[in-house]
């Protein structure tokens, strides 16, 4: 009978080691993947004996189970977007992942349900028991190896990089630690400095390539939602993905194409906070929520100290990744966001690029010039579930309706609405006394969806793989300076801000500056801190990629 725990307990057992053993395969646990199962297994069976001994308890074995379960699908895809492991720290983002919900339906695979499964099965077996009053007693032998195989991953005391690894992606090991170090909320001691180091390179100062050629101009920035460099320059089928960026590259542009994302948790937010303030954004949070109040005196403070007048233009809610909150500590003297906007087309998840861009023009002439406008597109973020009317490639079939061909779509109508911005610019006279920049903030498709592993692979001509996924353009026009150049250096966004103020002729005078000005930059570096494991870095010669489970010797 299923009553019997003869029965029960063996069945739960192989019910438990084999869900591990799904979930670490969906981790992609390559190293340890056998022993993190069957620790995760022994410690999850030793929990249902503690909590076995009467129907109150194991009511209370199937919510815990239940929460582990839940917990577990929302880190394989949780992984499968950000490539790591789910903080718990993270729900209190939840109201901006409810905003971006259609996501799901790109990142989610059948073979994710998997680790939830069993949830009817368990339930049934463990919640039909009868009590066993003799087990229960004893109870306090299976908490106290419960306890000590905890300890002794979590405290590894030979120093053994197998226990390691268990400490470090083992399910129950990693969030009692995460847990933990939530509860003290990620803080460490900061000794104070009596000097600070620029950081801002000031040996070259005094014969910097193209310093100042734009000095004195309206600058106009472009953050364009999930652009990769993937598609500039590239065909399919026949059909230019981005002809406008295209062109403006082979005219008076400075086009860098080793140049890679660098966020926090705040994604989009993240990409225009460092690029304003060339500082790292934090890896646990997001940075309109953490510096909302931080004046760090970056580009747009600096432009204002010169005159100018700023503004951000965003076609969605102004407190959405806490905007309209950060953005006057941030230098902008206005915002316009939805409300300011006249919804006669919606796209995706907010007003239609062409839309956006063509009232966005009409504020931009009313701006006192010299002025700094920041302009961040909405259509191309995923999903990419444009109408039909508003596709322009012709697919072939086996790419309709799927995300490589929707993102094609969705990256073409992008540049389209930019073409019709830069010849609108061009019609009000605000074209020729202006830089007008443009870059991606962040990837669009992740390398760990491998439905699409090789129709990417057919697309980039070899693995897609972190240099390709990562990799965002910034595109840099300068009209009238006959400047046609690919700056070919590794850099990332947190170089933006050194590399615009050489252009325009100023530098800045805040001590923290962590990136370099690409121009004039002899080699390039990219820390990684979130989508690669923490130690990543990329150079001029190679991408690092440090090991999921923190050993060094398994990374590539």
């Amino acid at each position: 009978m299923l009553e019997n725990k003869k029965v029960n307990l063996p069945l739960l057992f192989v019910v438990f080691a084999v869900k591990f053993f799904i979930y670490y395969y969906l981790m992609e646990l390559g190293t340890n993947l056998i022993l993190n199962a069957f620790i995760s297994t022994v410690l999850m069976f030793f929990l249902l004996l503690i909590l076995i001994g009467n129907k109150k308890t194991r009511v209370g074995f199937f919510v815990i189970y239940f929460i582990i379960s839940f917990l577990m699908i929302i880190d394989v895809v949780y992984l499968k977007y950000f490539n790591e492991s789910f903080k718990l720290s993270y729900f209190r983002y939840i109201s901006e992942f409810v905003e971006v919900l259609d996501i799901l339906f790109v990142v989610v695979e059948f073979k994710h349900l998997l680790v939830f499964a069993d949830i009817i099965l368990v339930g049934f077996l463990v919640l039909r028991m009868k009590d066993d009053v003799k087990l229960f007693r004893f109870k306090l032998s299976p908490l106290i190896i419960v306890s000590s195989i905890i300890a002794f991953t979590l405290l590894n005391p030979f120093g053994n990089s197998d226990i390691k690894s268990l400490g470090n992606n083992e399910f129950f090991n990693y969030y009692i630690k995460d847990a933990y170090g939530m509860v003290l909320g990620d803080e460490v001691e900061i000794e104070e400095v009596d000097e600070y180091t620029f950081l801002y390179d000031k040996e070259t100062k005094e014969d910097k390539r193209l310093e100042g050629i734009g000095e004195g101009r309206n600058l106009i920035v472009i953050q364009v939602e999930s652009l990769q460099n993937m598609v500039i320059n590239k065909d399919y089928n026949g059909q230019e993905i981005t002809p406008n960026l295209n062109k403006l590259i082979s005219e008076d542009t400075l086009y860098f194409n080793n140049y890679y994302q660098q966020l926090g948790k705040g994604n989009t937010s993240d990409a225009e906070f460092v690029s304003h303030n060339s500082i790292y954004a934090p890896v646990h949070g997001q940075s309109y929520e953490i510096y909302q109040d931080s004046y760090f005196h970056g580009l747009p403070w600096i432009l204002k100290d010169k005159g100018y007048s700023t503004a951000a233009l965003h076609g969605y809610r102004g407190d959405f990744w806490n905007r309209d909150k950060a953005y006057p500590a941030q230098g902008f003297d206005k915002f316009y966001s939805e409300k300011d906007y006249d919804f006669d087309e919606e796209l995706v998840m907010g007003i239609g690029d062409k839309k956006f861009f063509d009232q966005s023009i009409d504020y931009m002439k009313e701006f006192e010039e010299p002025f700094y406008s920041f302009l961040i597109t909405l259509t191309s973020h995923s999903p990419y579930n444009l109408p039909k009317d508003k596709q322009g490639l012709e697919l072939e079939e086996r790419d309709k309706g799927t995300l490589f061909g929707d993102y094609l779509q969705a990256l073409n109508y992008t540049d389209r609405a930019i073409g019709d911005f830069i010849q609108n610019l061009k019609d009000e006279g605000m074209y020729d006394n202006s830089i007008i920049a443009r870059y991606g903030d962040h990837f669009g498709i992740t390398t760990n969806d491998s439905r699409i592993d090789e129709r990417m692979k057919e697309f980039v001509g070899k693995r897609y793989d972190y240099d390709e996924m990562m990799k965002v353009p910034l595109i840099i026009n300068i009209p009238g300076e006959d400047v046609n150049e690919t700056v070919e250096i590794t850099g990332s966004q947190v170089d933006f801000m050194p590399t615009i103020l050489n252009l325009m002729g100023n530098e800045s005078k805040n001590p923290i500056v962590f990136g370099q000005d690409l121009v004039n930059a002899e080699e390039g570096f990219v820390i990684s801190q979130t989508y690669m494991v923490k130690g990543s870095y990329i150079d001029d010669e190679v991408i690092f990629e440090m090991s999921k489970d923190g050993i060094f010797e398994n990374s590539r």
